[in-house]
């Protein structure tokens, strides 16, 4: 009874403690933080709130040149995201919100989230504001009902470990979410050289970043990329090297401009998945790269009954490309227990494709894939330089690569014109 008592004594006075402060485009930083004095900047109510504090942002459009370094337990509330903007002018390495520790080494827990606020980059008129947020080390974060636009590289980056040095495992982020928000012009395709002819000297920036996270939730959110030239545009959602595990990508409308030959026509990239990954119920006009990309990396179920588990999307452009190289799913390397089954493929030259990447030593084996009831429409068509693409694509004419239990059930195959084969 004297330890419930102490208990709840802690609880009702952590809760007395707590306050919410107000930052108002007519405020001053010199001011209390009330609501009838409330601050200016969202920099200034960062550092000088704790755990448990909210910041309520009041209606207006503010100015922030200063990095927001967001405590341990203190959210962010906005009235509405169309009404509470912050026109980001942050021009530093990372993010305008930074919630957490960019160069940690242990997880922390934030019980904290950023609510109903319109973050804008400017760009391309400034082109230099990186990115709207980044989480890093920092578990139960939630970002819902936001509006994140115009920012050179990123919108959302989460990331526990950054690199493909690891896997460390042991050490993800847990309980994060962003849903209910709207990206737009907020990811890049980076080429280092200038010379396009490679797309592999680049790097595709996304609107949404993940890496090492374990059950993260992604729903409900719009993402449009179609305001850049596709040369220049990134993906919606990358985690790589990724390293998740357990995590949904669900309920999404992805709109990526019309693939134009120089990148990669894909919406979702994840490499090295460690099991329990399931992408369903979205609508994305470009491709979802799943990966073992790394050498020696498969991707694994871990403790899970599969892989990946890709499920009940409509995947594929608008209208169909006048290039090769679009696809509906592509399974790289090597893979376990994956599921691919009841999507809409459409409009693509390969609809599931399984390609062969030189790793020397390292023998590619897809074990327990199952491809069932998808429908694949207008797929396959004719290309002057590659030929006629097919729905369902093996590399196994290749050395040293496997594919034992692998199920192709169900499936409907409806060819674009000029198209050849329903499985090779």
């Amino acid at each position: 009874k004297l330890i419930t008592i102490l208990t709840f004594l802690i609880v009702t006075l952590t809760t007395i403690q707590a306050t919410t402060y107000y930052i108002s485009t007519s405020g001053s930083d010199g001011n209390a933080g009330s609501s009838g004095s409330p601050w200016q900047h969202l920099y200034y109510a960062c550092a000088h709130t704790s755990s448990g504090d909210i910041i309520h942002v009041n209606a207006g459009t503010f100015t922030e040149s200063s990095q927001s370094s967001l405590p341990v337990g203190v959210s962010i509330e906005g009235v509405t995201a169309g009404t509470s903007i912050i026109n980001c002018r942050y021009a530093g390495s990372n993010a305008q919100i930074l919630v957490g520790n960019p160069y940690g080494t242990s997880i922390v827990n934030g019980n904290q989230h950023i609510w109903n606020i319109t973050l804008d980059g400017n760009y391309p008129t400034t082109s230099n504001i990186f990115s709207a947020i980044l989480v890093t080390y920092r578990s139960n974060v939630e970002i819902a009902n936001c509006v994140i636009s115009n920012f050179l590289n990123s919108g959302v980056e989460e990331i526990a470990q950054n690199g493909c040095s690891y896997p460390n495992t042991t050490v993800c982020t847990t309980g994060n979410s962003i849903h209910d928000c709207s990206f737009r012009n907020c990811s890049q395709y980076y080429w280092f050289s200038g010379d396009h002819s490679n797309r592999d000297n680049a790097d595709g920036r996304a609107a949404i970043r993940m890496d090492t996270q374990d059950g993260m939730l992604i729903y409900n959110n719009t993402i449009d990329l179609t305001q850049r030239t596709a040369e220049y545009t990134g993906y919606a959602i990358k985690g790589v090297c990724g390293y998740n595990k357990n995590c949904k990508i669900y309920n999404n409308t992805i709109t990526i401009i019309p693939y134009d030959g120089y990148t990669y026509n894909f919406a979702i990239e994840l490499w090295n998945n460690r099991g329990g990954m399931e992408i369903y119920n979205n609508v994305i006009t470009a491709a979802v790269d799943i990966s073992g990309d790394c050498p020696g990396i498969t991707q694994q179920k871990g403790s899970s009954t599969y892989s990946v588990w890709v499920h009940n999307n409509t995947i594929g452009p608008v209208t169909q490309s006048s290039y090769s190289r679009t696809y509906g799913v592509l399974n790289e390397q090597s893979a376990e227990y994956v599921i691919i089954e009841k999507n809409y493929i459409k409009n693509v030259w390969r609809g599931i494709y399984h390609p062969f990447n030189d790793i020397s030593g390292k023998t590619l084996s897809f074990t327990n894939e199952r491809i069932s009831y998808n429908i694949f429409n207008n797929v396959g068509y004719y290309n002057a330089t590659d030929g006629a693409g097919c729905g369902i694509y093996y590399a196994t004419w290749v050395a040293d690569y496997v594919c034992d239990n692998v199920s192709i059930d169900n499936n409907v195959f409806i060819s674009a014109s000029g198209g050849q084969y329903g499985i090779i």
